[in-house]
């Protein structure tokens, strides 16, 4: 359930061009095209640092109407990686903050599963799985009253395309697991699997296996639903 702490540095910073999904796969009432406008726009940036048996991610997504900033620490537990604390902040254009959010996952008011991490973050880090083709789950947390399990599976090697051409790279797919929400077991939830509303992630060959391209709702469904590309390292990029 929880994702493993990586056994190989992970230290990065990496710049992403944050635009629009053009054909949606959820029935979502915020448009990402009424948020994000990449001719406008600065690149979105992921800061990912070890400290020990610690990790912390920093993110940064400026939009048309301000910027985003979330602060994530994950540390090692017998289980895995588990979230410790999060702070996620929005300002204005003149810098004046609308949202601040504080959260405490390790003196939570009540106890969440094993594997439970912010939704956002999940794409960032779950390159650090095995990319084995299993199925796995783990639990997404929107916030204390919206946990929702979701499961992923690699597809295996393939070519992606980014701002500065096409790289070799590892799909993984992502989706809602329906029985959290109505039981109708494993049969059927495979027959019913085709139709389901579905988040797709990039990553490089070759640890510490960043994102390299990013497709689906950020997060839960019903976000808006967004592409991120990397726009870096382009050395590591074949061009057309």
């Amino acid at each position: 359930m929880s994702v493993p702490l990586p056994p190989y540095p992970v230290d990065s910073r990496c710049r992403y061009r944050a635009r629009p999904r053009p054909q949606k796969s959820f029935n979502t009432i915020l448009d990402a095209a009424d948020l994000l406008d990449p001719a406008v726009l600065q690149p979105s940036t992921v800061e990912i640092q070890r400290q020990d048996q610690a990790i912390e991610i920093r993110i940064e997504h400026p939009l048309l109407g301000g910027v985003i900033r979330e602060e994530l620490l994950l540390a090692d537990s017998p289980e895995g990686l588990r979230a410790v604390h999060l702070r996620r902040t929005v300002d204005d254009p003149k810098g004046a903050r609308s949202r601040d959010e504080t959260v405490d996952f390790a003196n939570s008011a009540w106890p969440l599963p094993p594997g439970t991490y912010p939704e956002t973050a999940v794409p960032l880090f779950l390159g650090w799985q095995p990319f084995d083709g299993k199925t796995r789950d783990l639990y997404s947390w929107i916030n204390d009253r919206f946990v929702a399990r979701v499961q992923y599976f690699s597809k295996g090697e393939c070519s992606v395309s980014l701002p500065g051409g096409k790289a070799r790279a590892i799909e993984v797919m992502m989706f809602p697991d329906i029985n959290d929400w109505v039981k109708i077991g494993k049969m059927l939830s495979r027959l019913v699997r085709p139709f389901m509303p579905k988040y797709h992630m990039w990553y490089e060959l070759e640890p510490p296996h960043r994102l390299l391209r990013f497709e689906g709702a950020y997060g839960p469904p019903g976000a808006p639903e967004i592409i991120l590309e990397r726009v870096e390292d382009e050395d590591a990029i074949e061009s057309d």
